[in-house]
């Protein structure tokens, strides 16, 4: 999955909640198995799809917990990507978005952590990617819509800092999410401007690749939209246009 299934790990452990480092639970075990075969370009298609179910079936035997990792948003992604199990996606989107609120949930058992609702809009962002890339933009709106009033209205300057790094996760994941939604939609120069805030987010928590992989998507797009030559960095510093 390339740097698709990369985005959750990198955003989640640059936050430093520490998800992957709690004790692992049955279900932590099985998302472990499936991440590392859905990464892995060798592995084949049939092993990553078994470990996808078992992941599905360990996890809906869980009792909901703030260390246990939801599998329907990354196994959607999976499917998404690779084209297999296609009429399973919008009801795995489905599930993973209503596990952001729905009472005995998952983010409901992790909200004592004081973080939500910065975990649960990355969530919703994430899923917004998946609605993205097969073509529900207007579920993937109605998601980042939902977290928007949490990214324009937090002052990062008020929360603690370990708080503050997750909701620059949540800035990064937004912002993304809003591009690439924009890029599907044939909005090129707003795709840009999301763009160039990501590539100039100060101090930014996700990982070098990411941001490698958002530094060529701005370029692609400065290219399509007939930019004229010249530093690409300084011009997209001080403006797209």
């Amino acid at each position: 999955m390339g740097g698709s299934m990369c985005l959750r790990i990198a955003v989640l452990t640059a936050t430093t909640f520490g998800l992957m480092a709690q004790a692992p639970d049955e279900s932590n075990l099985a998302y472990q198995r499936f991440t590392a075969l859905a990464r892995d370009s060798a592995a084949p298609l049939a092993d990553v799809l078994k470990a996808a179910d078992e992941f599905l079936r360990a996890y809906e035997r869980t009792s909901p917990g703030p260390q246990t990792i939801p599998p329907y948003v990354d196994v959607a992604r999976f499917y998404a990507t690779k084209g297999v199990r296609t009429a399973d996606i919008l009801p795995l989107l489905e599930k993973g978005v209503a596990e952001i609120s729905n009472p005995g949930s998952w983010t409901q058992a992790r909200a004592h952590s004081g973080r939500s609702p910065f975990l649960d809009d990355i969530e919703r962002a994430l899923a917004a990617n998946v609605y993205t890339q097969v073509g529900r933009y207007d579920k993937a709106r109605e998601l980042l819509a939902a977290a928007e009033p949490t990214f324009s209205r937090t002052n990062a300057s008020d929360l603690d800092l370990a708080t503050a790094r997750i909701f620059s996760a949540l800035q990064f994941q937004y912002r993304e999410s809003l591009a690439l939604l924009a890029i599907g939609e044939g909005l090129k120069e707003e795709a840009l401007e999301l763009e160039r805030a990501i590539l100039t987010q100060r101090n930014p928590v996700i990982s070098p690749r990411l941001l490698q992989e958002n530094r060529a998507r701005a370029q692609r797009l400065w290219s399509e939209l007939g930019r004229p030559g010249g530093d690409f960095d300084s011009r997209l510093a001080n403006g797209s246009r």
